[in-house]
């Protein structure tokens, strides 16, 4: 078919068909813009605004289709004068409809898109840049960034100079992936769980673990502890309450052991000769009578031999020693043992978790020594540790607490040990054991 033929046959439409001929073309032209928003990071507001622009040329593209070419007013002239004929409503319409030029519509319609499509091009990189470069106090707009990054600021007391940062992502099973390190506080990074720790010269390091959430806001203080022969190893916990309170009773501050007591450092205690030293020891008891010593019927543990603990044990948490022992022990460091509610405070915070890290209880291999053979050593486990940084709250070694009232003969148990399934580990469980009572699964820990 000859394609001027066509031509001539689409010249012919009337102007109710070339404005339908613009709205098919500017939806096309719309779909494929919103596509391009959603694979080609075009501006959200990049589709509306097209729209916008369709609705307001939309009347130009009318007024176009009624102007007509040159040549075809003079051929109508022509035929008028020739055939005499008087212009009726008829023949008028006819006319209108003959002349009406498609091209001006079809051509402002496409350049319309075209123009759009040029100038949205050209100024996302800048917006998508002014967002990168914006005020970082904002959260909202971090969180509507396209680069799915969530903004995490730290108040360090009591001031913030000289602070590293050091964070490093977990996988999805809690592989440890890239360390990174800053010295600002506030980090824009990508959601998910973190290792934060917290380092500065002079003062006890701060180690624990976040979920880092871009739709929420991430603000996160601490308190670090000045590094003191006296608070060696300890960290503060501020004063709050415990979620299974009903009464409301506040814990106040205080401070606690990052880790259990190791064989290591209550050597120094058997050593410094302290199970002879009366004032530190429970006046109500003899010590003759407890029958406190090793497999060699000297002071210490009942499963060390001559006050020495067995070799390659040293960062174990020490075990078989019974609550009298480390009273004596917390008495020396001029500290205590921790009462439930400071206990479970240092565990939980005033959180409603199922363990000290949250309520996660996938992977539990890596976050706590639960149905294990054995201890392990103090320190293990950092991505286990609580809110407050305090590590191995959860299994490893059940904890001796401080006794309710000078005259119990029981105390309280915490944390359940690595003999132990994970579910025993509930704020709501309240073992009491004889003052005398020790085992290969129990230790402790103190406060001040």
């Amino acid at each position: 078919m000859n394609i001027k033929i066509i031509i001539k046959e689409i010249r012919r439409q009337s102007v109710w068909q070339i404005i339908g001929i613009y709205l098919v073309a500017g939806w096309g032209a719309f779909e494929v813009i919103t596509s391009l928003t959603e694979t080609a990071g075009l501006p959200e507001w990049f589709p509306a605004a097209s729209l916008a622009l369709l609705i307001l040329f939309l009347p130009i593209v009318i007024a176009l289709s009624l102007m007509k070419d040159n040549d075809q007013s003079e051929v109508t002239q022509e035929r008028k004068i020739q055939d005499g004929e008087n212009s009726s409503t008829e023949n008028l319409s006819a006319t209108i409809d003959e002349k009406t030029n498609w091209k001006p519509a079809f051509i402002t319609g496409a350049a319309i898109m075209i123009i759009i499509s040029i100038f949205g091009i050209i100024l996302s990189p800048k917006i998508q840049n002014g967002n990168d470069n914006s005020d970082h106090g904002e959260l909202e707009t971090v969180i509507a960034s396209p680069t799915d990054q969530a903004l995490v600021n730290f108040a360090i007391v009591p001031d913030a100079d000289n602070v590293q940062i050091y964070f490093t992502k977990l996988s999805d099973e809690l592989d440890l992936l890239e360390e990174n390190s800053s010295s600002s506080l506030e980090l824009k990074i990508s959601p998910g769980e973190y290792l934060f720790t917290i380092v500065r010269d002079g003062f006890n390091s701060l180690q624990f673990t976040k979920i880092v959430d871009e739709s929420e806001i991430n603000n996160y203080q601490f308190e670090l502890l000045k590094k003191t022969a006296a608070d060696d190893n300890m960290l503060i916990v501020d004063q709050g309450f415990l979620v299974s309170d009903d009464t409301g009773k506040v814990v106040p501050r205080f401070k606690i052991d990052r880790t259990e007591v190791s064989n290591r450092e209550f050597a120094r205690f058997v050593s410094s000769g302290s199970y002879e030293n009366a004032s530190l020891w429970r006046s109500t008891i003899s010590i003759d009578n407890l029958n406190l010593s090793d497999q060699t019927n000297l002071p210490g543990p009942r499963n060390w031999s001559g006050s020495l603990y067995p070799e390659g044990t040293g960062n174990l948490p020490v075990s078989n020693i019974s609550w009298y022992e480390a009273d004596a022990f917390c008495k020396w460091q001029g500290k205590k043992l921790p009462s439930y509610e400071q206990w479970w405070r240092a565990a939980i915070n005033s959180n409603d978790y199922d363990y000290p890290w949250g309520n996660s209880a996938s992977n539990m291999d890596k976050r706590a020594n639960f149905d294990s053979q054995k201890a392990v050593e103090i320190d293990a486990y950092p991505i286990g540790a609580s809110q407050n940084g305090v590590l191995n709250l959860a299994g490893n070694i059940a904890e001796w607490g401080n006794v309710e009232r000078p005259e119990d003969t029981k105390a309280i148990n915490m944390g359940s040990s690595w003999q132990d399934p994970a579910y025993l580990f509930d704020i709501n469980v309240k073992e009491k054991l004889p003052l005398n009572f020790s085992s290969v699964n129990v230790g402790f820990r103190c406060v001040k």
